[in-house]
């Protein structure tokens, strides 16, 4: 193997790593494993959800912010399906930026009420270890149906 086919190949791994770590936290979520939601986050992390809450990004412990996130989920969905797609993924050896698209969908716990919402994500992750965490994530809102449960 040529130093450009390990390149390569790393350069593909690392990309697969990134779209592995930001697909968990949909998916992880949706299937409420919050431990396995959490290790895709550093220990800190900017969120930022003005698009859709108004107000501005924090910085918040991931530990805090995945207990806000099961503490919402528990009262308020039944279900939930986010998907995660069309990644767009920039990175050298130490971070990445990661640009997907994506739909997610909430049945209303106790109701039939359904809320859809789809929009950007933009997932910034480092590299440590061979691992990717997500230190920041902004969601930025294109449209959403149905009734906001909140």
């Amino acid at each position: 193997m040529t130093d450009t086919t390990f390149l390569n190949s790393q350069i593909i791994a690392d990309r697969c790593r990134v779209i592995d770590a930001v697909n968990l936290i949909g998916l992880a979520a949706d299937l409420r494993d919050w431990s396995r939601c959490r290790s895709q986050f550093a220990d800190q992390v900017v969120v930022d959800y003005s698009s859709l809450m108004g107000g501005q990004a924090e910085i918040i412990d991931a530990d805090a912010l995945i207990e806000r996130w099961r503490v919402f989920f528990d009262a308020m969905f039944e279900v939930t399906q986010h998907l995660i797609t069309n990644h767009c993924v920039e990175l050298d050896q130490s971070s990445a930026n990661c640009i997907s698209q994506f739909v997610a969908h909430h049945v209303c716990l106790g109701s039939d009420t359904r809320w859809t919402i789809a929009g950007i994500y933009r997932h910034k992750l480092t590299n440590r270890d061979g691992r990717w965490n997500v230190t920041s994530m902004t969601m930025t809102r294109s449209w959403e149906e149905g009734q906001r449960p909140f």
